[in-house]
């Protein structure tokens, strides 16, 4: 992967012609040379992409018992997947900062599927935010987005918070995370990262695309209660957990001191290797 640092003088690593021009080439190397050292997280992003399609495919013109449509959570949908493929690019890309900053609405949108889902009520809310600030609070913040109707909500919704404390604000972590103080002779040199090595790349993306693939799932079980046109989709989650399983553990065993992104944001939880798990990148050192 490549790197991209500047100093606290603004000078890039590798004093470009351009610093602008450096930095987007960068972004396209890396995005190309994930796809070469990944293919397999590639081929899974675009499945799951095409779970989602599939799913909101077949909620216009679908009615429940009762004959109801839901097409109002398609807005919600098409923005889940909108957010993900940009968040998708960005991790490719090395930068998991931006990714999950981006990524962070569309798993809202999500929960929010399941808010509506459980009352209809909870719509209402939604559109009159402005005219009624406390009821919206008390709906749709913190543990108000964990529903009845949404399986893994309160797992969910722990992501959403941890992106909230990790990627929304310059708290001390943040700030530090990205930072990186070397010697120089008598004086220290602090250099600001803009892209992640290739090792925290691959667990960015392993964690997100389990996370992405598991809020899918859920989205698939709690709208198929309600519309039998979605409830033949297959999201295959189950087949990827033994596919990526191996390589998941391997890399918490080896790097424990970064294992808890794969926990936190992944929701992966921790199992033995599977013998049919696909090896990617370089071995875990």
């Amino acid at each position: 992967m490549a790197d991209n640092r500047e100093d606290s003088q603004g000078r890039g690593q590798e004093s470009p012609a351009h610093p602008v021009l450096d930095y987007r080439h960068r972004r396209a190397y890396n995005r190309d040379a994930s796809a070469l050292l990944f293919p397999s997280a590639f081929h899974a992003f675009a499945t799951t992409d095409g779970t989602l399609s599939t799913l909101i495919a077949a909620i216009p013109g679908a009615r429940d018992e009762t004959g109801h449509a839901h097409v109002g959570l398609l807005p919600f949908l098409m923005l889940l997947q909108r957010q993900s493929r940009m968040a998708f690019d960005l991790l490719a890309e090395g930068q998991a900062y931006q990714a999950w900053m981006l990524f962070r609405p569309g798993l809202e949108a999500g929960l929010i599927v399941g808010k509506w889902l459980d009352d209809p009520h909870n719509a209402d809310v939604w559109e009159h935010r402005k005219d009624d600030p406390k009821a919206y609070k008390a709906a749709y913040w913190g543990k108000g987005l964990v529903t009845a109707t949404l399986p893994r909500s309160e797992d969910l919704r722990a992501v959403l918070s941890r992106l909230n404390d990790d990627f929304m604000h310059p708290n001390p972590d943040y700030v530090w995370r990205h930072m990186t103080m070397e010697d120089a002779g008598q004086d220290l040199a602090l250099w600001c990262n803009y892209f992640d090595d290739q090792l925290s790349t691959e667990m960015h993306l392993y964690s997100f695309l389990h996370v992405y693939l598991v809020l899918i799932d859920a989205l698939v079980a709690a709208i198929g209660a309600k519309l039998a046109s979605v409830r033949a989709i297959d999201c295959h989650l189950d087949e990827f957990e033994r596919a990526f399983r191996g390589r998941v553990d391997a890399l918490r065993q080896a790097h424990t001191e970064r294992a808890h992104l794969l926990a936190d944001l992944g929701l992966w939880s921790v199992a033995a290797p599977s013998d049919d798990a696909v090896a990617e990148g370089d071995p875990p050192e």
